[in-house]
Parts: C-alpha cells; structure tokens; sequence
C-alpha cells in the first residue's frame, strides 16, 4: 500500500510544470530595434498575479489590470486607465475547476463579451470563443506540439485569420512571442523571468491565471 502511495505522488510530481516566474514583457517592432512598450507583472506572498502594469515606449503608464482571488482561484479582473476603471470581467468555472467562461462588463454592469473556454478530451485548452449577446464575434485557437503551446491565432466572426502568435521557448520558459496581423509580422515580444520557481500553466502564466488576451 505505502508503495502504491509513493508511486502515486511522484506521479502526480511528474504532471506539474514548473518555470520561473515571469516578471516582464518587453514589445519591440518586427524587426526587434525599437522597443515599444512593455508589461511588468507584480505578485502576492503565493505566487498569484495580482496586477500588470503597461507601459507605453516613453515608459509611460498607460493602464493597469488588478486581480482578485478566491481560495487560489482568480475571479475577477478589473482594468484602469490611470485612476479610472473602463471595464471588469468576471470567472466561472465548471466542476473540474478548470475556468469555463470569463464574463467582461462595462461600468454600468452590462456585458460587453462573453467568452467561452473549450477544451479537448485531455484537458487541453484548445480555443475560447468570444460572443457579443448570442453572436459569435471572434475565437482563438491553440495548437500544441509535444506538450508545449506553439502557436495561437485568431479568427474574426467570418472567419478569417486576423492575428497569430509563434511561442519560442528557451528550456521550460516561452523565451520569446511572435505576433503578426494576417501574415506580416508586427511585433516581438521578449520575456524577463526572475528566480522564483513556480507552478505555471501552459501560457508560462502562475498556474491559476488564466486572464488569456
């Protein structure tokens, strides 16, 4: 029994993927010779994402996201331009915890998206639909090789390509984002890790931060 124990935990060990903790994000232009703007991202004592802060390429602050957790679980996310809040979103879940449909409403609580998290028979997140009442307005799409991310793209309501995203990993870490819109690419997106190992999720994001934008 105690054997049959050990061989359980340590497979449980095996399924966790862990990477240091991301702390920024740098955009420059497709060629990689200007930056652009960046992300930093600032955490609470248990390794949740509590807030990330975007800059513009003077190093200005242009908004902010602020989040709330509940027993580890994120559930709401609220967005600011400086002092002033333009939007929040709201997190479901369904009976195996994994988030089922992120809700975004205005100020005045109406909702402006709805967006539905679809997964395969293995748990894999493999899109999330964006609805705008009963309408279809959008979806992403992604696509894994060999257990990792490698690529997302999204698709308008006609269903055409409008932005993807190549993920390049250097080890465990996604060392570098791609970003084109339809076919040309547009941006490059280096990340900054720091020296915290931690439970991630398959977006290199803390485990239980599934703000997917």
């Amino acid at each position: 029994m105690k054997k049959n124990i050990l061989i359980t935990a340590f497979f449980l060990i095996l399924q966790l993927t862990f990477s240091l903790n991301l702390v920024q994000e740098i955009y420059s232009d497709s060629t990689g010779s200007q930056v652009v703007g960046k992300k930093d991202y600032l955490y609470d004592e248990r390794n949740n994402i509590i807030s990330i802060i975007s800059f513009n390429q003077d190093l200005m602050e242009e908004s902010k996201l602020v989040y709330t957790y509940e027993e580890d679980k994120l559930i709401l996310a609220e967005e600011f331009q400086g002092n002033s809040k333009i939007k929040y979103s709201k997190f479901e879940y369904d009976a195996q915890k994994k988030v089922a449909k992120k809700i975004e409403y205005d100020t005045e609580n109406r909702i402006i998206l709805t967006h539905n998290y679809i997964y395969d028979a293995s748990n894999n997140l493999v899109s999330i639909e964006d609805y705008y009442g009963s309408n279809l307005a959008g979806k992403k799409n992604f696509v894994y090789k060999n257990g990792k991310l490698v690529e997302e793209y999204q698709l308008d309501q006609n269903n055409n390509k409008t932005i993807s995203k190549i993920y390049n990993y250097s080890g465990n870490n996604i060392s570098k984002i791609d970003f084109y819109l339809k076919e040309r690419k547009i941006r490059i997106i280096e990340r900054i890790y720091g020296k915290l190992d931690t439970k991630t999720n398959i977006f290199g994001f803390s485990y239980n931060y599934w703000d997917i934008r």
